[in-house]
């Protein structure tokens, strides 16, 4: 996860993933061996005894349920009304702001129904038991069904996910892939990046100008590649890699 120390060192080269394949039956190991030990696998990354008594975290539950929730003091987050609030980190400045008499919310954002019954979908097949259909259409006013209907019988064709009529979770199989379904299976690609290469030397190029730069329909050629990802709401960040000269 982003700013975690993992992430720091990874980053850092002090530590390097392992093979997806390695990570695959690593992953299998740890359900097989908690499973042996009486422990439930609750959700993707989360594991718990319920005897004598129910250990699973009721704190986090409420996010993947995407449920309401309050946030008080520094860097802290909530989620009323369907807006997202994101509180100041620095201790000193959030005092200095609370005792201006501002609000040391920083960063907010409130997604339109669709998006957010989208959201609670992914947050959702997190879980085990993933989607509840009938609590999902109550929460939210959407069908699971109709907004994934694209993709839903192909995940379950493919083993990905498992349709019992009153709910959609993912399979085994599926939560070793568990981003790509989820993403799809809410009915949106996930976003990627776009590296545009604008820095060739143009020597086969038999033109003065590099060809990156030559003109089409009265535009250089790199913008039109330009323009072929900048439209696209999948992609989120583009570079562009060119000659200094």
């Amino acid at each position: 996860e982003k700013g975690t120390p993992l992430w720091k060192q990874r980053r850092l080269g002090i530590v390097e993933p392992v093979a997806e394949e390695t990570e695959a039956e690593m992953f299998e190991h740890l359900l097989d061996a908690t499973s042996a030990a009486g422990f439930d696998h609750y959700e993707v990354s989360n594991f718990s005894r319920q005897i004598p008594f129910d250990r699973r975290c009721q704190h986090n539950g409420a996010y993947w349920a995407n449920a309401p929730y309050f946030g008080f003091g520094t860097g802290a987050a909530a989620f009323v009304n369907g807006n997202r609030t994101l509180n100041l980190r620095p201790l000193v400045t959030y005092i200095e702001t609370v005792e201006r008499g501002e609000s040391p919310i920083y960063q907010s954002e409130s997604l339109d129904p669709e998006p957010r019954a989208r959201e609670t979908a992914v947050l959702n097949l997190r879980r085990t038991k993933g989607i509840e259909l009938e609590l999902f259409r109550e929460q939210t006013g959407f069908d699971f069904k109709e907004l994934a209907r694209r993709v839903l019988a192909d995940f379950v064709s493919m083993g990905l996910m498992i349709d019992t009529g009153s709910a959609v979770r993912l399979t085994r199989r599926g939560f070793l892939l568990a981003e790509y379904p989820s993403t799809r299976g809410a009915g949106e690609m996930p976003n990627f990046g776009v590296i545009l290469l604008a820095a060739g030397k143009s020597n086969r190029f038999k033109d003065r100008e590099k060809k990156q730069f030559a003109d089409l329909d009265g535009r250089a050629v790199w913008l039109h590649s330009l323009d072929l990802f900048s439209n696209r709401k999948d992609v989120s960040q583009i570079l562009i890699v060119t000659d200094p000269e």
